[in-house]
């Protein structure tokens, strides 16, 4: 048994053991290890997480190699160290899925900013592992599983500033979205017909993301907050199911992953919010339900027109009167980070068009300044309470104690509401 003394956070001497590490680790290269691990404030935890991801004969084959260079460490053992070191739960998921790792050949695959199309490419990789009968939500997990470990890493060892990061999480996000948003589509149709507009194609929905999310600030843990809008009004068409369904994975690639063309037995058409509230749900049960790698994201959908106990989705012309007619300043500030993130383009960019002159207002009085100014000092005064009681617990509250960041978001966001209307560039983040 090799046993090496290293300092911990307190520099009180500990015994390491290393003997736990798999049998590539030959003793040199246990000691390379020993001596990174001086690095970080628990030598002995990391030693044990490292042992806990290399259990398999294709994990350690995989070590040989990615981490070793002969006796001599690359640099991607050191990311490794520092992470395990550091999360239980980035352990976790190699441990309980080391392909995860293995996917990854060398550090530098940490040292790229991914963008839409990497993501794509990355997500088609673990949708193409699928075996028949598995369900679509086991490779949007592993998909998102593998870039949160990519991105933590990143952050870990400081390769990217937290807005990269942010954008990062975000995009990874939007990118699940359309997966799942195009897969839901295709099996709907199959089971409630096709909603085809009076000009021959068929109806699509915006999915809207609200919060963090719309902003591009998600971070590791964020909700998704969310709003459905769909297109047109009308009935479903059972007997061009089949045609529609063609049609649709032709130009929605995400969708033929696991497809099959048997239709579900039916004789009556559905009207339009049927089938998209249809559409909506099974959407939001592939994206929370727990898997075999838990749920993917928490969809939050208390945002939408008339919250918790309005319709799941309305059409364009619905949400746009319910806003014109019922809409409050809350949220006023809440549209302020919306952001079409999934389904079709066209018809979220025609929302944020046709919405903007809610948000933002072109004249202001003095009776809107001061209106405007109470709503948020009552959204302030909530958010301290949120805090909790304790005088001294507030003040250390760097999210909802005084001054903390829902101040600054509150402040911001009442000059924006107030003067993005005249100042365009008040709208834009920096």
């Amino acid at each position: 048994m090799l046993e090496t003394r290293v300092p911990n956070l307190h520099d009180f001497p500990i015994m390491v053991d290393l003997s736990s590490l798999p049998t590539v680790f030959t003793e040199t290269r246990k000691k390379a290890v020993a001596e990174l691990l001086e690095e970080f404030p628990d030598p002995r935890l990391g030693t044990v997480r490292l042992s806990r991801v290399l259990q398999t004969d294709t994990a350690q084959l995989w070590a040989d190699t990615s981490l070793f260079e002969g006796d001599a460490t690359l640099p991607f053992l050191r990311s490794l160290c520092s992470v395990l070191s550091q999360s239980e739960f980035l352990t976790s998921i190699l441990e309980r899925d080391p392909d995860l790792l293995i996917s990854f050949r060398s550090d530098e695959d940490f040292s790229r900013s991914s963008g839409r199309p990497v993501f794509e490419e990355e997500l088609n990789r673990h949708l193409e592992l699928l075996e028949p009968g598995e369900p679509f939500q086991k490779g949007l997990a592993r998909f998102k599983l593998h870039e949160i470990f990519r991105i933590a890493v990143r952050d870990i060892t400081n390769r990217a500033s937290i807005e990269v990061l942010a954008k990062e999480l975000s995009d990874v996000a939007d990118i699940i979205l359309e997966a799942a948003y195009e897969k839901a589509y295709s099996e709907t149709l199959k089971s409630l017909g096709a909603p085809y507009l009076p000009e021959g194609r068929l109806a699509e929905m915006v999915i809207l993301s609200m919060g963090k999310h719309g902003s591009r600030e998600l971070n590791f843990s964020s909700d998704l907050d969310l709003i459905f809008v769909h297109e047109g009004t009308g009935d479903t068409d059972l007997d061009r199911r089949r045609e529609a369904y063609r049609n649709w994975l032709e130009r929605h690639p995400f969708a033929r992953y696991l497809s099959n063309e048997e239709m579900k037995a039916r004789t009556r058409t559905v009207d339009f919010e049927r089938f998209f509230t249809e559409l909506g749900t099974n959407l939001i049960e592939m994206l929370s339900e727990v898997g075999e790698y838990g749920s993917i994201y928490r969809i939050d959908m208390r945002l939408r027109p008339d919250g918790a106990s309005g319709p799941l989705t309305r059409d364009l012309k619905g949400t746009l009167d319910y806003y014109e007619t019922w809409g409050q300043k809350w949220e006023r500030q809440a549209l302020l980070r919306v952001r079409p993130t999934a389904g079709c383009p066209k018809l979220g960019q025609e929302f944020i068009d046709r919405i903007s002159p809610f948000i933002f207002r072109k004249y202001v009085d003095d009776v809107e300044v001061t209106e405007t100014l109470a709503e948020m000092r009552n959204l302030r005064a909530r958010s301290i309470s949120q805090a909790g009681s304790d005088i001294s617990e507030i003040s250390r509250n760097v999210k909802n104690g005084p001054g903390g960041i829902r101040d600054i978001e509150f402040m911001v966001q009442a000059v924006q509401i107030l003067y993005g209307g005249q100042y365009p560039e008040f709208r834009e983040g920096t």
